[in-house]
């Protein structure tokens, strides 16, 4: 799309801008926390905090929970979340030791989301 069509379809439908405001502002806010997870948590942390994310943006409601529809690897977060293969499936194996998280057929199920937001020092547990 080009920008003067973008820009004329913001003047037409005010609510559009709006829309594209927030999406950018949420992009923003999941970028702002990627950063500073890198530099200020383990890779457990930063794991419960990218699940969490995850949860957020693309979670289905479960009989158990949340379940990520998407087929995430063990690799795939850790590129993510700037650590190795090895070091995220350790953390994963902690989180399902915990009943936090489930793999079940290769996608991620979050049974216990209060502790999850915890363990990825979110603090106080938000209402979904």
């Amino acid at each position: 799309m080009l920008r003067a069509d973008l820009d004329r379809r913001i003047l037409e439908k005010p609510e559009v801008g709006l829309r594209i405001m927030q999406l950018l502002s949420e992009r923003l806010r999941r970028q702002e926390t990627r950063l500073e997870d890198v530099g200020m948590k383990d890779v457990r942390a930063r794991l419960a905090s990218i699940i969490v994310l995850l949860v957020e943006s693309e979670g289905k409601r479960s009989s158990s929970g949340y379940r990520i529809p998407t087929h995430y690897t063990h690799e795939r977060l850790g590129t993510t979340i700037w650590a190795n293969r090895t070091a995220v499936t350790r953390a994963f194996r902690s989180l399902q030791d915990e009943d936090v998280v489930q793999l079940r057929r290769r996608l991620i199920y979050v049974t216990d989301l209060d502790v999850l937001r915890r363990s990825g020092g979110y603090g106080a547990a938000q209402e979904e």
